[in-house]
């Protein structure tokens, strides 16, 4: 019965174009920074990334890139992990395009 449905899925309906994993976390108190953590989170995975919430402030494992939710306004602050280098930008739209600039969508490092 499964292998008729393996069948009907496409490889490109598997691919992701962001492969490397991105970890948001609210750094500021308050519902409407944890708002702004799932909002984030939503629009980065109907961008094609692979983003984990973290509710306790950790770093997923084998995250590349880091967005904190650093206030309820929505600013935020992008780290790649792997360099240490850290971006500020204004909301959720300029989140996704920085990490697009920055090498969010290659499989190895930036």
């Amino acid at each position: 019965y499964l292998e008729r449905l393996v069948k009907l899925v496409q490889p490109e309906d598997l691919s992701v174009r962001y492969p490397q994993t991105i970890t948001v976390r609210a750094s500021a108190g308050g519902t409407g920074a944890v708002k702004e953590m799932f909002g984030m989170a939503k629009e980065l995975r109907e961008n094609g990334c692979t983003a984990e919430l973290s509710l306790n402030g950790d770093v997923a494992a084998g995250s590349r890139w880091v967005v904190d939710i650093t206030d309820k306004s929505g600013k935020m602050t992008i780290t790649d992990v792997a360099s240490g280098k850290k971006y500020e930008v204004p909301g959720t739209g300029e989140a996704v395009r920085l990490l697009e600039e920055r090498g969010g969508s290659q499989a190895g490092p930036a």
